[in-house]
């Protein structure tokens, strides 16, 4: 029987954003990786830590692909169950086109649409053709769920007695007949339904799609209560970037709105960061944190964590986590 840390009645924790989260420039190290290391060695063998870092994601499509503000097909969709990827086009609510990328995948593994009849298509978003030009995003058809057999919860789990699973190439079955979606369908991703009350831990915006310091903090605000840890618990991390002149209004803004909830990693990183790391400052280094700058000792290149950088993160998210204020 596995025990759990102080982190208590935890079913997992998610980790959401980009190629901070994934772990670029780490060599094979990230932060959920430090974090469930972290877990283990104080006693937690059953919590579950989800990277759902993709390299390049946006602020936009890291709504969609965690299920927060799903994508929604752009143009109506017929699919005749032949198990040919058919090509489709996405959009979000608050933007006219976009493009997950789907480099690892990761919450986008297995998707749902939901036909016109009811009936629920699952299958998986795949690149078709060529690389970057003239590639197309695709949806391979994999199983149809019956639709009077559906009792799929609002959030997207599965009661216990749920729907039927119909392959998409039986014969003599509703399975066969063609399934078409209106423009205007949500795609729900895995991760909608599958870490739904986990606890979310955010780091996003380096990569744009926001005007204004507001949209951005709108989004993390449509992040965070997308999610349902019974305890309402999460961690919305700050951009490392810049000085501290350059970030005070930013982090000031967070700070406000999420109280508790927020990491200001630049001050962390820019105070405490080779401390902690037990590494001596270069000359470099102390010019960049003398203006409240990340020390690039810890950094990769420009934007992204080395490996001691990932460490760091890691193991302060561990701290943060088992400090969080229960609702």
């Amino acid at each position: 029987m596995g025990e759990r840390s102080q982190i208590e009645n935890c079913r997992g924790i998610v980790c959401i954003g980009d190629s901070l989260t994934a772990g670029f420039g780490g060599g094979g190290s990230s932060y959920p990786k430090v974090l469930e290391s972290c877990l283990r060695t104080g006693g937690d063998s059953l919590t579950e830590v989800v990277n759902l870092g993709v390299n390049g994601e946006d602020s936009i499509t890291i709504l969609g692909r965690t299920g927060a503000l799903p994508f929604c097909l752009s143009e109506s969709l017929i699919l005749r169950q032949d198990g040919y990827p058919a090509e489709l086009k996405l959009h979000s609510p608050i933007t006219p086109e976009i493009c997950p990328l789907v480099y690892g995948n990761a919450g986008l593994e297995r998707v749902r649409l939901t036909a016109e009849d009811g009936r629920v298509a699952e299958g998986s978003l795949s690149r078709e053709g060529g690389y970057f030009f003239g590639e197309r995003l695709c949806f391979r058809l994999e199983r149809v769920r019956a639709a009077m057999e559906r009792r799929e919860k609002a959030d997207g789990r599965v009661e216990s007695g749920g729907t039927a699973a119909l392959p998409a190439s039986s014969e003599g079955s509703d399975a066969e007949a063609p399934l078409y979606f209106p423009a205007g369908t949500q795609l729900i991703p895995r991760a909608a339904w599958a870490y739904r009350d986990y606890i979310p831990v955010i780091l996003m915006g380096a990569n744009g799609q926001y005007e204004t310091l507001e949209e951005l903090l709108l989004q993390h605000e449509t992040l965070r209560r997308f999610y349902r840890d019974p305890a309402g618990r999460y961690l919305i991390l700050g951009l490392h970037l810049g000085s501290a002149a350059e970030m005070r209004e930013a982090e000031e803004q967070f700070q406000e709105r999420f109280g508790a909830h927020f990491v200001n990693l630049r001050a962390y990183m820019s105070t405490q960061g080779l401390a902690d790391a037990e590494m001596e400052p270069t000359e470099a280094d102390c010019a960049d944190m003398q203006k409240g700058r990340m020390p690039e000792s810890l950094l990769y290149d420009g934007l992204h964590f080395n490996s001691r950088g990932y460490e760091l993160l890691g193991k302060l998210v561990y701290q943060r986590l088992q400090e969080l204020p229960e609702r």
